[in-house]
């Protein structure tokens, strides 16, 4: 007699996890919202990056070409083709 496999139950439970562990600025407008991180959630508005906070407010205004999620207080950016990380108001770090 052949046992048979059960698919695994963890996987929907964990799936359901992380969908709440993302919270997203309720907000129209934009191509794409990503998660809130550190307080700022990267947005696409025209093929451009910028963040907004938890309420929709623009923290940081549209202008880069490519950005990434906050961590430690920063965040990786691109700009003509330069990448350098800025601060949570934008201010470019060294």
């Amino acid at each position: 007699m052949k046992k048979l496999l059960k698919p695994p139950v963890i996987a929907p439970a964990l799936s359901s996890v992380s969908a709440l562990a993302c919270e997203k600025p309720q907000v129209t407008g934009y191509t794409s919202v990503d998660c809130l991180k550190d307080g700022l959630a990267k947005v696409k508005q025209n093929g451009k990056f910028e963040f907004i906070d938890n309420k929709g407010k623009v923290v940081i205004p549209v202008q880069y070409d490519n950005a990434w999620v906050f961590e430690n207080g920063k965040a990786l950016v691109q700009l003509n083709g330069e990448e350098f990380y800025i601060d949570e108001t934008g201010k470019r770090l060294n």
